[in-house]
């Protein structure tokens, strides 16, 4: 007889089946329950007053569950207060294929201790009564005989005393004969003045050709914060075996660590790994530079690649419109190409110059709004090579329009609006004020970009401050609150200054009424973001003006 598992809405049927046996006497044969590839119960850490995954799943087979650092073969021992720890989880059992694992992190009370945080997406966290949990988010059923999950845990800021992480880990396969493991792990409070390390690049890519000549060594830097510290150094790999090696071995802060591959016996392909740096002596150790190898064959094209990946040209009147350089380069050998622009809308607004080159070859690509109305225009720069595998090349451009800008009138700005990215994964969430009259504006705010997750919180990927560095158009607002079609409607070229990073041009549009009621921003050669339909937008005039429109 089997049984459906309904204790949990969020259940999702899976491949992957566990064999139970309930010893009651209305059920002495043995039954089978859906597994949980996401969203498992919580309170089965096997902490003081909570249960295990064995109350559904077989008892320990011949594998195991551990809990490591990161980049290290070693268990975390020592916490201090407000230094997050990157841990791994990994199950393994020769034979099994899917595979699942839940943990918490109590203090000596039994309470929640710090804060849990998945890192990528095959875990994911939640709270129930008090405690945060983390677990897995997929079964990883492709990967045979071990699975890893990544996450970070972030200690109380001021607290102290012993710290234990319980951990469950289950190891199944398609149908029965499941696996269930256990392990706790108890820290010890640590010190808050350790120094930290710092890896400068943390990425390093190699590509050769099959059967030529080894990439050459690569190297980055590692620092520490306050004191020089020793370092041990140490590389991994997950597919081809040993073709990384990283020297010296150890050493002291700063130190240059040389990193080389070795393709020997490697088919076509890409292989990834990583250097780990690790240090008893700071607190975020181990810090991890990813590297990736590229095996590509010796019959391969190589592609073509544009900078930027797109244009966008802003007119204002009568204003003559500066023509755009466009770099086009080769992964390999030089390639002959032709370059020719169309336009979608518009007319024949788009030119380009020359249509023919050699990689590297600058083109010069110049827009004309002479006879077009305000709005927006689409075209494209299509670049082809017979020798390129990725021809034609597509570059998008855009074309907007604006309204002469009144000669008299104040408009003043304020807004918190959530935009979506123009075909892609991310969000920005955007705040400004500020003035605008005639050709003259001033004004700023925050921005921040980020990718949406089921849960917080989500991963930012750049954020700061922007400013308004000029007028592209000015309608200016109404006169009066009946007089809605004459509402003001920016357009402003603005610069972004994301925290840490280089200023971006870009171009942000405000608008106060009608089916554009919102704010779009435009981030020069990068991606656009449009409204959401989520905004607090108010367009009125200054001082003490009646003509204030409200967006959706």
């Amino acid at each position: 007889m089997q049984f459906e598992n309904r204790r949990s809405p969020r259940v999702r049927r899976s491949s992957l089946f566990i064999t139970c046996v309930v010893s009651a006497a209305a059920f002495a044969v043995p039954f089978s329950l859906l597994a949980f590839p996401t969203n498992p119960p919580t309170g089965l850490t096997g902490a003081p007053g909570e249960g295990t995954c064995a109350g559904c799943h077989s008892s320990p087979g011949t594998g195991s569950v551990k809990l490591v650092v990161q980049g290290t073969s070693s268990s975390p021992s020592t916490w201090a207060p407000g230094i997050t720890q990157h841990l791994t989880v990994t199950i393994a059992e020769t034979g099994k294929q899917a595979w699942g694992y839940q943990l918490s992190a109590r203090d000596t009370a039994n309470a929640q201790s710090g804060t849990l945080t998945a890192t990528n997406a095959n875990s994911v966290t939640q709270t129930a009564s008090g405690v945060q949990y983390v677990y897995q988010a997929n079964a990883q059923t492709s990967t045979p005989d071990a699975a890893s999950y990544n996450f970070d845990w972030t200690p109380p800021a001021t607290s102290s005393g012993n710290v234990t992480f319980y951990l469950v880990g289950v190891a199944g396969k398609n149908s029965s004969n499941d696996s269930t493991y256990k392990a706790s792990y108890a820290l010890t409070s640590g010190v808050t003045a350790s120094p930290s390390l710092s890896v400068t690049p943390t990425a390093l890519n190699f590509t050769m050709t099959l059967g030529g000549s080894a990439p050459a060594a690569q190297t980055f830097q590692v620092t520490s914060s306050g004191a020089a510290v020793a370092i041990t150094t140490s590389v991994g790999t997950t597919s081809g075996g040993s073709w990384l090696t990283a020297t010296p071995p150890g050493g002291n802060t700063p130190q240059t660590i040389s990193v080389t591959a070795n393709p020997a016996g490697l088919a076509v392909g890409t292989y990834k790994g990583t250097v780990a740096i690790a240090s008893a002596g700071a607190s975020n150790s181990p810090q991890l530079v990813g590297v990736t190898l590229i095996v590509q064959s010796g019959t391969s094209k190589p592609n073509l690649s544009s900078a930027p990946t797109s244009l966008t040209f802003n007119a204002s009147g009568t204003t003559a419109i500066p023509s755009q350089t466009l770099a086009l380069s080769s992964s390999g050998a030089a390639l002959n190409l032709t370059a020719a622009a169309s336009t979608t809308t518009g007319g024949n607004w788009l030119s380009v110059t020359p249509v023919t080159g050699t990689t590297p070859v600058s083109l010069s690509v110049s827009a004309s709004a002479t006879g077009l109305a305000a709005g927006t225009y689409q075209g494209q720069i299509m670049v082809t090579s017979t020798g390129a595998a990725n021809s034609p090349l597509s570059v998008p451009v855009t074309l907007t329009v604006g309204s002469a800008p009144p000669t008299t009138g104040i408009s003043s700005f304020s807004f918190v609006v959530l935009d979506a990215e123009s075909g892609g994964p991310t969000e920005a969430l955007i705040t400004g004020s500020g003035n605008a009259r005639s050709k003259t504006a001033f004004g700023g705010g925050t921005f921040a970009i980020f990718t949406p997750s089921p849960a917080p919180p989500f991963s930012v990927g750049m954020s700061g401050s922007w400013h308004v560095t000029g007028v592209v158009s000015h309608t200016q607002v109404a006169s009066t609150p009946q007089a809605a079609s004459t509402a003001a409607v920016l357009q402003l070229n603005v610069m972004l200054n994301p925290t840490g990073g280089a200023a971006l041009p870009a171009v942000m549009t405000i608008s106060g009424t009608g089916q554009e009621t919102g704010v779009s921003l435009n981030i020069t050669g990068g991606a656009s973001y449009v409204p959401s339909g989520i905004a607090d937008i108010r367009i009125g005039t200054k001082p003490g003006g009646e003509g204030e429109r409200r967006g959706d």
